[in-house]
């Protein structure tokens, strides 16, 4: 009987234990989209993302673009952060867009190596994007697939 009581109590609090919904202090990020794949001149890009974060105190989404193209050439803006609006209530989930502008963010090359034509070779970039809270804890890194960005 003993034994019956002990398994009864302990399904019940792993059954408790599963139902209760928490977020680490630390935020969490998954890609949702990425929207398009080939940037146009002038165009710009947007990433989806959906976050968890048990404050909801974020502050800024850092972004890391890596040139992935066979011919190296130095680059601008590697690395950069993209403030978020600590207008908004917090909220511990929920979906953050971010807009990469076409000049501000999204050339990478500073002076992009040109096919045989004289016309410069796009870039090929890997986007890692990485969210932080108003304590510096950060989510884990996320990247897209490859991007090509025409010049």
């Amino acid at each position: 009987m003993k034994l019956h009581t002990l398994l009864g109590l302990m399904t019940i609090g792993i059954a408790v234990a599963a139902c209760n919904k928490s977020y680490d202090t630390r935020p969490s990020l998954t890609l949702k989209s990425v929207n398009p794949s080939v940037v146009q001149v002038n165009q710009p890009l947007s990433i989806s993302l959906e976050f968890t974060d048990k404050q909801g105190d974020f502050s800024s989404i850092w972004v890391k673009k890596t040139r992935v193209n066979l011919q190296t050439t130095p680059t601008l803006r590697d690395t950069f952060p993209i403030p978020l609006s600590t207008s908004a209530p917090n909220i511990s989930k929920g979906t953050i867009d971010v807009n990469l502008e076409y000049n501000s963010y999204l050339i990478s090359a500073s002076n992009p190596p040109t096919d045989g034509q004289g016309k410069p070779i796009p870039d090929t970039l890997i986007i890692s994007l990485v969210l932080r809270d108003k304590a510096g804890n950060a989510s884990d890194t996320v990247q897209t697939g490859k991007v090509v960005v025409l010049r």
